[in-house]
């Protein structure tokens, strides 16, 4: 019946939800690092992962006031992922853009396939929350460059987050881009004064076309 106990209540129970999530990002972070993830992939549905995700981030978005815009391709292929494991990438990356970004602005999120080769094909997840930023208008042909040779996207990461805070923030890009690693993926991010994009790059093997996309890609 005393306010100021049950405020006391809430905070605890907030603090060791923090915790909680933070020790399990820990646990399984480390899981990736010494290989103990067994993927169950098969061809998925991004959009329906993706409002998947939403809606169990729905009541954070709507507490932080929190907006996304979201563009999907179309029509769009399925990719060859662990449904769960790539529901689990979308909320890292997503928390920790929340935590870079102020809540008045809104975030995107949008995919494509970018093609460099008739051999070479992307499927890419792109975020950001600057508004100019799309598809569209970003040299992917730049992004793409740099993943010829590189077994992981670490040194654009480290390099341009040198002078960003550690913590649980930190920890959800780096489990985020582990999982992806785990999928042949590739993760890349471009910080900004104020300014923020994550972009995730599928390779070929992941992209599964029905037989009518594959006949209009051939």
């Amino acid at each position: 019946e005393n306010r100021k106990y049950r405020q006391y209540a809430a905070d605890i129970y907030t603090i060791s939800n923090t915790l909680l999530g933070y020790t399990q990002d820990l646990l399984t972070f480390s899981k990736t690092e010494t290989g103990y993830i067994t993927l169950m992939e098969k061809p998925s549905d991004v959009a329906e992962i993706v409002n998947k995700t939403l809606r169990f981030m729905a009541d954070k978005m709507h507490s932080e006031r929190r907006n996304i815009k979201v563009k999907m391709m179309e029509p769009s292929p399925k990719l060859i992922v662990d449904e769960f494991r790539l529901q689990q990438i979308l909320t890292n990356l997503l928390l920790y853009m929340f935590h870079y970004t102020a809540a008045d602005r809104a975030l995107s999120l949008e995919t494509r396939i970018v093609t460099e080769n008739k051999e070479r094909q992307f499927f890419v997840l792109l975020i950001s929350n600057d508004e100019s930023v799309s598809m569209s208008n970003i040299a992917l042909s730049d992004w793409v460059e740099r993943l010829h040779g590189m077994s992981e996207w670490g040194p654009l990461a480290s390099k341009e987050r040198e002078d960003v805070s550690k913590g649980q923030a930190d920890l959800s890009f780096d489990l985020g881009k582990a999982l992806v690693a785990l999928h042949q993926g590739y993760t890349g991010i471009e910080h900004g004064e104020k300014a923020i994009t994550i972009a995730v790059f599928f390779p070929t093997t992941r992209i599964h076309f029905s037989d009518r996309e594959q006949k209009t890609q051939n």
